[in-house]
């Protein structure tokens, strides 16, 4: 097992390397694949593994898709490798946490193994292979698939609130908006189609907030859906529920 990297210099993201890979490290805009698990540091509790679920994740590096230390780690590796991050709340979740299985401001390891990337564009010229889903294509391809990688995120968080399991589905609504985030385009039925499925994480999202009662998150999620859609009475109901469970709502006349 190798020494511990100080990726960043201030010592909130270090890298271990487990498994040496081989090959180019990707590039900023490279659409890479990789299979990760992510623990909490403090507890050692498992949060969530894309192994247990035969799943392996993709996305974009540098476009924001994912968390920062993801961005800042990733492009370290070589294909094949597996390496280990020790990440920050800066570089995770922040001082808010994320629902009951992320404590605010925790510190997360992340195992990550690079199962392939390369750029798309350079990808195209010379025939090369691509990661799995990955395009070669314009910025407009580009966007089509982060819109389809959200949609299929928010129908597993779907599956995952029917089974009663609010924080992983909240992580899956999450993921599908920082996708979402990312796109660049212009294109009217690709921005209906991603204003349409932001309304719905949003909606999820703030009804797996107070599932697990982070009223605060929940009051957050459910203003931004209204911002969206003023007459949305999911919203409107949601976030009173959550100004109610925090004392914020003030009383009527006696």
């Amino acid at each position: 097992m190798w020494a511990a990297e100080d990726i960043l210099g201030d010592g909130r993201l270090l890298k271990r390397v487990l498994v040496e890979g081989r090959g180019a490290r990707p590039a900023h805009g490279s659409q890479v694949e990789v299979h990760y698990e992510t623990t909490v540091v403090s507890s050692g509790a498992k949060i969530d593994s894309s192994r247990d679920r035969n799943e392996p994740f993709s996305f974009a590096l540098g476009e924001g898709d994912v968390l920062e230390a993801w961005d800042l780690g990733v492009p370290t590796m070589r294909p094949g490798e597996t390496a280990e991050f020790t990440a920050d709340a800066s570089l995770a979740y922040g001082e808010e946490g994320a629902g009951e299985d992320i404590p605010a401001g925790a510190t997360l390891r992340f195992t990550v193994e690079l199962l392939s990337g390369r750029r798309g564009e350079a990808a195209g010229a010379d025939g090369g292979d691509l990661a799995p889903g990955a395009t070669a294509c314009s910025s407009s391809s580009s966007d089509a698939g982060r819109l389809e990688r959200a949609a299929a995120a928010k129908e597993r968080g779907n599956v995952l609130i029917k089974a009663m399991d609010f924080a992983a589905a909240a992580e899956a609504y999450r993921e599908a908006l920082g996708g979402l985030r990312a796109l660049q385009g212009t294109d009217f039925d690709l921005l209906k189609a991603r204003n349409s499925l932001r309304l719905s994480c949003l909606l999820n999202l703030a009804l797996c907030d107070i599932r697990l009662e982070d009223f605060a998150g929940a009051t957050r999620d459910a203003t931004e859906a209204l911002e969206m859609d003023p007459r949305s009475c999911k919203a409107l109901y949601r976030r009173g529920v959550a100004l109610l469970a925090r004392g914020s709502l003030a009383g009527g006349p006696a």
